[in-house]
């Protein structure tokens, strides 16, 4: 039976090496998000349709123009506070479920 020190000793090389690639992990990507979505889902006789909810683009370098709204569906339009600034709110997110078979929210970076 091993000894309790070499037991450590191995722990603590194993360890060592397990997060020895976690520091390349941290690195970020240069970008800047220029599109926003939401879009459902759903499918009528074996056939997949998405439908767009709500989609604003952000101005190219960021902060030069205001967000555009793109589009926005009649259905919903009264459900976006703020349509340039889109948020799904907790009860948004659960009546977008209950119509749509899946509900996607894009960034565009």
């Amino acid at each position: 039976m091993p000894s309790r020190r070499s037991l450590i000793q191995t722990a603590g090389a194993t360890a060592g090496g397990a997060f020895a690639g976690c520091t390349s992990l941290s690195r970020g990507v240069d970008g800047y998000v220029q599109l926003k979505s939401v879009q459902g889902r759903h499918s009528e006789n074996g056939e997949q349709f998405e439908e767009s909810i709500i989609r604003v683009t952000l101005s190219s370098p960021p902060g030069a123009d205001s967000p555009e709204l793109t589009f926005l569906s009649d259905e919903w339009n009264d459900r976006f506070d703020t349509p340039h600034e889109p948020t799904v709110s907790d009860s948004l997110h659960a009546d977008l479920s209950q119509d749509y078979d899946s509900v996607r929210f894009v960034i565009g970076v």
